[in-house]
């Protein structure tokens, strides 16, 4: 291989040559004044963190100092106590003693300096009378942040008083930085600070602070172990320091630097303390930590650069620029003697270099010409390609819409070949002149201006880099009619300059095909939908009308004298009537919620309310069967908002469940309140037959149970869990199982819910034993006899007027000569509904009251009724639901 040392490129070449040792001189002159400059800096730095550390010191003995000083306040305080008497130390000898002090030249940053005394539970009644019978105003009372049942630890005097009220007569064990602090004192015989604190000024402004504890023993040798202190302990003696008084008092504070403070004696560290200028870029800071009266402390000075100015430090490196100045010197020396020697020697070269040049650079054009032509062949084979290939018809026209390309997929769709329409037609041959002036109208009215039914209705968007695709019926050569998405671009040069336009169409034939057979079927399956909710609606009222006079006619046996057989066939036939009722709901809810057309109640309600609904209706179940039901609410807050009557059906579900596959054991029930995530957990656990791990993959699915056999020994429809899970989907919660085959279940449910208030639930449940309605009258609108019957007979009890029709429209006639205080209204009568019936009623009489007697139990249908009548009750009809409504109604 052969060195060109006359190319400049080369390394070789003189003038590479000639910049060698200048350059290799500057990289040693760089590199040691680069150096020397690091070291500088170093220098300076270590002075100014020097500084700053003796300042930062400066500040934590000062502020040691201050606390000092409020420790010897306090002995001297205990000590006048000691002296005194612990015992005889009262209101008085407190003023006496403060008086002889001046406590704000002396102790300046202290709110004020008190005395706590350890009470027992049991003499606290005693202590505060006592306590008031001391102060001059004969009032003295117990604050607690928190009730606890340990001793009490009371500010029992403070001064000055007038400043301090808020805390006399507080507990201080009942908050747990203060009450640890104390414990911590009187063990250790030593003053203890508190963590930070909020302090409650008179005018209830808070600000943050310290509370100092020393402790006062009964005795005056103090006891050797931390235990027999605590038999002697009497009390405290305490001042109340405010942080940002304490620390702003000290004379070693200024607002050029920011001082911070951290409490660091726990795992959670906390600022409590920020002085100085607010400094958004930090160049250097130092810290020190302090043990002081117990509590460790972090100081942190942070500062920017324009404290760093005020320090006086030099910043100027005369050694550097020494450096630099030598180097270049002896770089300048270098290469002016190279470059006289090497001047010849370049004059003779330069011919055979010019030379070397130019025919590399015809070499370098060649191959470029060579690449460009073979790019531009190959693009163009790619546009062909595309075009040949793409499946959309794609046209190309220039400005004024001369065809200029048409490919294949174009010339199927058209029926046109290329050939027939290049540089001969425009695309409007294609368009249906109609669709072309609808259009122009179109363009007009949005741009603003008049646009001609020409070509530029298809372009103009286009010229304005505005999208443009719309529907559009292209005229086949054969006279057939397509309709196509047309999308339309601007084509522009390698300048940015308009040349043509570009059209891609889209034959959407089948597409409209596919979306018409879709509607169709769209529009039967609701169709469909509707029919079966017409269908359950019909079979909710035809089921639910002879299970009102079942459920009606065996609640009014109740109140008939029976033997103990006759109570206990009608208690069981009154269970099985509420089981059918249930089984029929069950049903019904799933075919809502199959359809998608459920909905939940929101409304605020009791959770120990909810619970102990539960607990009624179930513990009949588990003691027939001889199994202990627990039910364990842990749920501190009891007010929720969410659906209860849906959160009971979950849990019933569940529990009965439960209590149907446990033969012996327990049933147990637990409340939780999910702390992370806003909302309550259910916990249900039993002893029961347990679920093979096959069966829990389809436990969940409708119809479905543990296997066949469970269904012949235990009965019920298989919709219970799967309803409950459904439920608890549309709630946003979960519901999980976990199960051994033998040992028994545990279904934990998570329904997300948020707080509400006391006042705003409704009344709670009181069960009416008999009402007096002896003034009032109350027609009946029902159409079946022995709902009538039922009906009739349950009024009775009230001694009101009863009055009967069995129609909508005699109820409307009824009410133009008469005016019931009460109507009971059935939906579902012949001739005129209740609806209408209603409707009809309250369109002459606006204040009559109206209640609906309905089988319909949908969400959406009782929000109708709660909007036309004055309430409702739903079929089958309970009687204690019936006199409720009579009673909020009437009386």
């Amino acid at each position: 291989m052969t060195k060109n040392f006359n190319n400049p490129s080369s390394p070789f070449s003189p003038f590479f040559r000639s910049l060698f040792f200048p350059t290799l001189v500057l990289i040693i002159g760089m590199f040691l004044s680069i150096w020397d400059h690091l070291q500088f800096q170093k220098e300076t730095n270590d002075n100014i963190q020097v500084k700053l550390d003796q300042r930062i010191e400066y500040i934590r003995d000062g502020v040691a100092e201050k606390f000092n000083l409020y420790k010897y306040g306090l002995k001297g305080l205990r000590g006048a106590m000691v002296s005194a008497g612990v015992q005889d130390f009262d209101y008085l000898k407190m003023q006496n003693y403060i008086n002889s002090r001046e406590h704000e030249i002396e102790f300046p940053g202290a709110r004020g300096f008190g005395v706590l005394k350890k009470i027992p539970q049991a003499e606290i009644k005693q202590f505060v009378a006592d306590a008031a019978r001391e102060r001059p105003d004969k009032h003295f009372q117990l604050k607690q942040l928190t009730q606890h049942n340990d001793d009490v630890f009371i500010l029992q005097y403070i001064e000055p008083e007038i400043t301090n009220k808020q805390a006399i007569g507080l507990d201080i064990a009942s908050e747990p930085t203060r009450h640890k602090a104390a414990i911590k004192s009187a063990l250790n015989n030593s003053p203890t600070l508190t963590a930070p604190i909020i302090l409650v000024e008179e005018d209830q402004s808070k600000r943050q602070g310290f509370l100092l504890l020393l402790p006062v023993y009964s005795q005056h040798k103090i006891p050797e172990t931390p235990e027999q202190r605590m038999q002697v302990l009497y009390g405290w003696v305490s001042a109340v320091l405010s942080i940002d008084e304490v620390l702003t008092s000290f004379s070693g504070l200024s607002k050029d630097v920011n001082l911070k403070i951290y409490d660091v004696t726990e795992q959670n560290v906390s600022e409590f303390f920020s002085f100085g200028k607010n400094i958004s870029e930090v160049t250097h800071q130092s810290e020190t930590t302090i043990e002081l009266l117990g509590r460790h402390w972090m100081f942190e000075l942070l500062v920017d650069d324009s404290y760093i100015e005020t320090l006086n430090n030099s910043e100027f490196n005369e050694s550097f620029f020494a450096i630099i100045i030598i180097t270049l010197s002896i770089v300048l020396i270098i290469y002016i003697v190279q470059l006289v020697f090497q001047r010849r020697r370049l004059v003779i070269d330069k011919g055979i270099e010019q030379e070397n040049i130019l025919k590399l650079a015809n070499q370098n054009l060649e191959r470029k010409v060579n690449e460009r032509t073979l790019e531009i062949t190959r693009l163009s084979s790619l546009q062909k390609s595309i075009l040949e290939a793409a499946s959309y018809a794609i046209i190309a026209t220039t400005n004024e819409g001369m065809i200029m390309a048409f490919n294949p997929a174009a010339e199927k769709l058209l029926g046109y070949k290329a050939s027939d329409v290049i540089g001969k037609i425009t695309p409007a041959q294609f368009h249906i002149e109609q669709e072309v002036v609808i259009r122009a109208l179109e363009l007009t009215e949005e741009l603003g201006q008049e646009i001609k039914p020409s070509f530029d209705v298809f372009t103009i968007r286009a010229s304005l880099g505005l999208p443009e695709l719309n529907r559009w019926t292209y005229r086949t050569k054969s006279g057939d009619e397509i309709p196509v998405n047309l999308s339309i671009t601007a084509l522009t040069d390698g300048n940015n300059q308009q040349i043509g336009f570009l059209g891609i169409a889209y034959d959407l034939t089948e597409q409209i095909k596919q979306q018409t057979a879709l509607a169709k079927a769209k529009e039967i399956a609701e169709k469909a939908n509707r029919s079966k909710s017409e269908f359950l609606a019909n079979m909710s009222h035809e089921i639910r009308t002879p299970m009102n006079g079942l459920f009606g006619t065996l609640q009014l046996l109740e109140n008939k004298a029976l033997d103990e057989e006759g109570k206990n066939l009608l208690s069981k036939a009154i269970y099985s009537t509420k089981s059918l009722t249930t089984i029929i709901n069950d049903i019904l809810d799933f075919s809502k919620i199959e359809a998608g057309k459920f909905a939940l109640e929101i409304i605020p309600f009791s959770l120990t309310e909810l619970i102990d609904n539960l607990a009624t209706g179930l513990e009949i179940e588990a003691n027939n069967k001889k199994i202990n039901l627990e039910i364990i609410n842990n749920v501190e807050d009891d007010y929720w908002f969410g659906d209860p009557t849906r959160i009971s059906q979950i849990l019933i579900n569940i529990l009965s469940n439960a209590i149907k596959f446990t033969t012996e054991g327990i049933v147990s029930l637990e409340v939780m309140q999910d702390k992370e995530t806003e909302g309550v957990v259910f916990t249900v656990i039993d002893t029961g037959i347990g679920i093979s791990d096959e069966a829990l993959q389809r436990l969940f699915d409708r119809f479905e149970q543990a296997d066949n056999s469970t269904t012949r020994k235990f009965g019920g429809t298989g919709l219970g869990l799967a309803i409950s899970d459904s439920l608890v989907k549309l709630m946003n919660g979960k519901i999980g199982v976990e199960s051994t085959l033998g040992l028994g279940s545990k279904f934990t449910i998570h329904i997300p819910l948020t707080h509400a208030n006391e006042s705003q639930i409704n009344s709670p449940n009181v069960v009416i034993e008999a009402l007096n309605l002896q003034d009032k009258t109350i027609l009946v609108a029902e159409d079946n006899p022995i709902n009538q019957l039922v009906v009739v007979t349950m009024l009775k009890q009230t001694n009101a007027r009863v009055d009967v029709v069995d129609n909508g429209q005699k109820a409307i006639d009824y009410c133009l000569e008469n005016r019931p205080d009460l109507i009971l209204m059935d939906i579902q009568m012949p001739e005129v509904d209740g609806v209408e019936a209603c409707t009809e009623i309250k369109s002459k009489n606006k204040d009559q009251k109206v209640v609906a007697l309905t089988a319909n139990v949908f969400t959406e249908e009782r929000i109708q009724y709660e909007l036309l009548f004055d309430g409702y009750l739903a079929k089958p009809i309970e009687k204690q639901a019936l006199y409720k409504m009579l009673s909020t109604l009437l009386t």
